[in-house]
């Protein structure tokens, strides 16, 4: 194939992968992304659907300020209900259209649902002191304002059984009539879908201020909601994104036009890491879809770590005296590129042992843009090149080789200079060593505006009543084993909340039973005898005919409905309740209970002691939890990344004191970094474990490229120059995510940042030890 064919066939390539991204590519800003994927995560897994569930579609708009509030919300509720994207508003129901499907579901099922130990309340409650009691309470109510209602449902319902239905259901709603200026609404796509979500909240916002001006103009809309966040989050992501892109671009342009003279040089050194970074995307889009932000921010960073190979075929080729052809220059660096690129691909693929998705996505990624960019240099890069390279060198290129070359071969000639650099790094590590922080909050790795954060939790404070983060479930393989779980969960929890342990609970067992519960319900009704002459005989005292209440018998003796299930609710204001309090898991249902000022966490866990199945969740303990396990692994991980690149290393060179000396800028600097942290104190979360795996590659790649130079002072040059240039770019890069307001991007640039400065200034104390051993 001619240099022609080639060029054009990569620059084909490139457009068709970058296609190919454009189209298919989706990007996801969740934290769920950075939750394990293990057998021992069975509760994370459940934590991660929760929050992938209806439960994060939901959200609470509030009205507040002067001016009619109430009006401008139940305005705003019928705009928003024609809302493409809103799948529907929240009834409530004291809605009189919601009263009469509840009536049509729960009225024929009262006998199922009146008792939670119907063995014993519902002979309680048909004894003649209870009847009593209850005919006065219907006395009453016949008395009141809603009297004509209770008076058609009187005779089939004396007990009052749908009005306790009632009751528990209305309890059980997240608001209603207490505050008519809120809103609920559920959306049609994912909390985490960036376009649909971004959409409907700017619409939510022009909507709002054109009817705040019809009802008062001083009306303020607060808002809460999962999408909220994630858009937050994904902007912020790709603001940061494009920054980094655009400014890595420009650093990296002034120094290739620095060293190389000319803008054509940046574009042939950029041609591989693009070709990494859009072949990466493309299997990624097929493999992991949505792909996570941090995962692309973190992937744009290959422009400084891929380009690396390029850059030494470059500074090698330029510095060459006319000698040797761009193919051939290639061919001697052969070695000393896949070299680099496997010990850099290993350190990033030891990342998918890590048991978290949002990692082993990471790893796959880079590992993938690695490798491409490796093959694009070798194979097609020459192809660019002018034939004779000293028009590639410009004078800043030839004076820093120059420079670099003999202050290395100085260094070499004494020994215990060169051994000064790995002994400070040395004593960075031990010093830094004890005052590591690590830290395990997986909040810590998403940023949110705390005006935000208050505003969505004064919102469910006021609306829910609840605290979302804290929450029983009771697991089982079959929805109905959950169900039945749930049933005595909520008897328990009752006792912590009369104890004073917590405030209340929000229950599905307010509004929906176990069918085992309501049979027993149904078959303690009929086991008594004479229902019907002992509430004639109560009621007759309080004023009622006899034989007013048999079809009360009736209705008894042949329910015409079987008992509740959770798909009868749908279409109901229950449905809401519903959707968020049951959620399939991977091996079955599990039923949550939302709890409400919880005061003594260990009183929970002892009340659901002997309950096998449920179990009281704390998120943000667990997800701390999790993490600590996971900087634990991910750090078994660092261990296993340089121990597999040092045995990479000993295969190539066979002997260990050379494999030592090239493995000095990575595992010595690694260490380094981190004690570094430890003293300026900086906390150490996962994703600086991340960073740390890149300094233990690229490490490598700089001993390698030391190494395989130091026998050779042209080379020496060649090889001291392409680092330097290395370094700066990739430093550019890895610097900027330093500056990033989402703390995940910064961490790694950060770490990374710090790691490469450290691991460059390694290197040449590298190979002067090693030109200073072949001199001797």
């Amino acid at each position: 194939m001619t240099d022609r064919a080639r060029r054009l066939a990569t620059l084909a390539v490139l457009l068709a992968l970058a296609i190919l991204c454009w189209s298919r590519l989706e990007v996801s800003s969740s934290i769920t992304h950075f939750l394990p994927s293990g057998e021992e995560a069975e509760l994370a897994d459940l934590a991660r659907r929760m929050v992938e569930s209806g439960l994060s579609r939901g959200m609470i708009l509030r009205v507040r300020g002067d001016g009619d509030r109430v009006g401008a919300a139940r305005a705003l509720a019928a705009s928003l209900a024609e809302h493409r994207e809103v799948l529907r508003v929240e009834r409530f129901a004291d809605d009189p259209e919601s009263a009469q499907a509840l009536f049509r579901i729960y009225f024929p099922r009262r006998f199922y649902l009146a008792a939670d130990d119907p063995e014993t309340q519902i002979p309680a409650s048909l004894d003649a002191t209870a009847l009593a009691r209850r005919s006065d309470e219907l006395r009453a109510r016949l008395a009141g304002p809603a009297s004509p209602l209770f008076a058609r449902q009187a005779p089939r319902d004396p007990l009052g059984l749908f009005v306790q239905i009632m009751e528990r259901a209305r309890a059980a709603q997240p608001a209603g009539p207490r505050d008519e200026a809120i809103v609920l609404l559920r959306t049609r796509s994912s909390a985490f879908d960036f376009e649909s979500q971004s959409r409907l909240l700017d619409d939510i916002e022009s909507e709002f201020r054109r009817i705040s001006q019809r009802y008062g103009g001083n009306l303020v809309l607060e808002q809460s909601g999962v999408n909220r966040f994630a858009v937050a989050a994904e902007r912020s992501i790709r603001r940061d994104v494009n920054f980094i892109s655009v400014a890595g671009l420009l650093g990296v342009g002034a120094l290739f036009l620095a060293f190389f003279r000319s803008p054509r040089s940046l574009a042939i050194a950029l041609l591989p890491p693009s070709l990494g970074i859009v072949s990466a995307a493309s299997v990624a889009a097929f493999v992991y879809s949505p792909v996570h932000g941090v995962t692309l921010g973190f992937g744009l960073t290959l422009i400084g770590v891929a380009i690396d190979y390029p850059i030494h075929v470059m500074s090698h080729h330029g510095l060459d005296p006319g000698r040797h052809t761009p193919a051939e220059t290639v061919e001697r660096l052969r070695r000393s590129l896949s070299m680099g690129a496997v010990t850099t691909a290993i350190a990033f693929a030891v990342l998918s042992l890590s048991g978290f998705p949002g990692a082993a996505e990471m790893g796959l990624f880079a590992a993938i843009g690695i490798c491409v960019a490796l093959v694009v240099t070798l194979l097609c890069v020459p192809s660019f090149l002018p034939q004779d390279g000293r028009s590639l060198a410009g004078n800043a290129l030839r004076g820093t080789a120059t420079f670099l070359r003999r202050s290395t071969i100085a260094l070499g000639r004494r020994r215990w200079a060169a051994m000064s650099v790995p002994l400070a790094l040395c004593s960075l590590a031990l010093v830094g060593a004890p005052r590591i922080e690590w830290q395990d909050d997986p909040g810590a790795l998403s940023t949110a505006d705390r005006a935000l954060v208050d505003e969505d939790r004064r919102v469910r404070s006021a609306a829910a009543g609840v605290d979302l983060e804290r929450f029983v479930v009771a697991q089982g393989a079959t929805v109905q084993d959950a169900l039945a779980l749930n049933d005595a969960v909520y008897a328990r929890l009752q006792q912590v909340v009369a104890a004073g342990a917590a405030d209340g609970i929000r229950s599905l067992h307010s509004i929906l039973w176990s069918e085992n519960l309501q049979r027993r319900n149904l078959a303690s009704f009929r086991s008594e005898s004479d229902i019907t002459g002992r509430i004639d005989a109560a009621f007759r005292s309080a004023g009622f005919r006899p034989g007013v209440f048999t079809e009360f018998t009736r209705d008894l003796e042949g329910p015409s409905v079987p008992p509740l299930r959770p798909e009868d609710l749908a279409g109901t204001p229950l449905e809401a309740l519903v959707d968020a309090s049951l959620v399939a898991t991977r091996d079955g249902w599990a039923a949550v209970t939302f709890l409400r000022g919880v005061r003594d966490p260990q009183a929970v866990r002892d009340a659901l002691g002997d309950l096998a199945g449920a179990h009281y969740l704390d998120q943000g303990a667990l997800l701390r939890e999790i993490f600590t396990r996971y900087r634990h692994s991910a750090l078994r991980a660092v261990v296993a990344g340089s121990a597999l690149v040092f045995g990479v290393l000993l295969l190539r060179y066979r002997r260990l004191a050379p494999a030592a000396l090239a493995f000095i800028p990575s595992i010595l600097v690694a260490f380094a970094t981190l004690g570094l942290l430890g003293i300026v104190g900086v906390r150490i979360d996962l994703l600086s474990l991340v960073g740390l795996l890149l300094v233990v590659g690229l490490g490598a790649d700089y001993g390698v490229f030391a190494l395989e130079a130091a026998d050779d002072p042209d080379r020496m040059a060649s090889a001291l120059v392409g680092m330097l240039v290395s370094w700066l770019t990739t430093l550019l890069a890895f610097g900027l995510l330093a500056l990033s307001e989402h703390p995940a991007l910064r961490s790694i640039g950060l770490t990374t940042g710090i790691g490469v400065s450290l691991a460059f200034v390694a290197a040449p104390a590298v190979m002067a030890l090693a030109y200073g051993r072949a001199a001797r």
